[in-house]
């Protein structure tokens, strides 16, 4: 998908070698390696979905690539991000997070996060975006509170 930043229209491609879809993962029942390793990827990877108001679920799992020897994760397929949403996607809940991901979203530099994205977002979009940190910690916490840091934290 072309993009116009600065005036210059453009577009980023990444290939990610000998990979399959997470769409392939569920439907064929592939097996990885460390499947623990895998979860605490995934929810992450949900963290920053939420984080950048992109979608959630079977239509997000086909732009999840997964690389077969390697097997990490790639989200591609951005092109809906930074809605001037405020709340966290609905159907795509934050049950786990890792510790560091925590403590990052826990001290957002509203100021540097500005200065390092005002030439790409709009102001209706960067004010989404810091409020989704909001609603991001507070669903985090619930979560905890409900179950416990350690079920929650990774």
């Amino acid at each position: 998908m072309e993009r116009t930043i600065n005036n210059y229209p453009g577009s980023l491609q990444i290939f990610v070698e000998d990979a399959f879809p997470e769409t392939a993962r569920k439907t064929q029942s592939i097996k990885l390696s460390d499947p623990k390793a895998f979860d605490q990827a995934m929810a992450d990877l949900r963290v920053f979905i939420n984080l950048f108001s992109d979608s959630c679920g079977d239509e997000r799992d086909r732009d999840i690539l997964i690389q077969r020897w390697t097997e990490k994760i790639s989200a591609v397929g951005f092109s809906r991000a930074f809605a001037p949403n405020n709340e966290t996607i609905p159907g795509c809940e934050i049950l786990r997070c890792s510790r560091s991901f925590y403590g990052k979203l826990l001290n957002w530099d509203q100021a540097k996060v500005k200065t390092l994205l005002d030439p790409y977002l709009n102001a209706e979009e960067m004010r989404a975006l810091h409020a989704r940190v909001g609603s991001i910690l507070w669903m985090i916490k619930k979560q905890i509170e409900m179950r416990g840091e350690s079920a929650v934290l990774i």
